[in-house]
């Protein structure tokens, strides 16, 4: 019986058919894999910041000119943190208790 299950798996394994199925399996996962690869490759550039600055050096000046505007306007305003003390600035009054 040992010698039959072995001819008959030997007989399996020639068969064309599967022959062919085990090449498309392998042909199916290497596309795959190539998809995989250029997926990452895509993502790894989307989200890469300097690539970003690059492609759009202008918006990314006027972002960080308008971010330091801001953040400088918003720090002028602001009294010095001091026990009582009052600042005037253009009519209004702060005091820090």
């Amino acid at each position: 019986m040992a010698g039959d299950g072995e001819t008959m798996t030997k007989a399996i394994t020639r068969s064309p058919e599967l022959l062919r199925a085990e090449r498309e399996i392998a042909l199916a996962r290497e596309r795959v894999a190539q998809s995989v690869l250029a997926l990452r490759d895509a993502v790894a550039k989307q989200t890469n910041w300097r690539e970003w600055v690059r492609r759009n050096p202008g918006l990314f000046i006027a972002g960080a000119f308008t971010l330091g505007l801001l953040w400088g306007t918003r720090s002028s305003r602001r009294p010095a943190r001091g026990a009582g003390e009052t600042i005037t600035n253009r009519g209004g009054t702060w005091t820090w208790k």
